[in-house]
C-alpha cells in the first residue's frame, strides 16, 4: 500500500517496516516531545495503532443490494495522488485532523 502511494507520488517507498512494538514506542516518544517541546506530534496513539492494524472491508452487499460499482483500488490511489500533487503545485497546504 505505502509502496503504491510512494510510486504515484514519485518518492522512494518506506525502507523500514514498523511493527506493533515500534509503533507503540513512536507514539509515546511523540507524546513526550509534544509535552516538553510543544511540537506537533508526528504520530498519535490512534494513528500509530491504526498503521499496524490490518483492515479488510467487503463491498458485496452494497454491490448486490444497491447496485454500487467501485473504482479499482489502484485507480483510486492514482487519482488521489494526482490531486494531491496538483494541490501541492498550486500552493495548497494540507491540513491534518487532530
Amino acid at each position: 500500500f505505502f509502496g503504491m502511494i510512494a510510486k504515484e507520488l514519485g518518492v522512494p517507498p518506506p525502507s523500514v517496516t514498523i511493527g506493533p512494538f515500534l509503533a507503540e514506542v513512536a507514539w509515546r516518544v511523540e507524546w513526550l516531545k509534544e509535552k516538553i517541546l510543544g511540537t506537533t506530534p508526528l504520530a498519535t496513539k490512534e494513528s500509530a495503532r491504526a498503521s499496524v492494524t490490518y483492515y479488510t472491508y467487503g463491498n458485496e452487499k452494497s454491490r448486490s443490494v444497491f447496485g454500487f460499482e467501485y473504482l479499482p483500488f489502484e485507480q483510486t490511489v492514482r487519482d488521489t495522488a494526482a490531486q494531491y500533487l496538483e494541490a501541492k503545485r498550486e500552493g495548497y497546504v494540507p491540513k491534518f485532523l487532530n
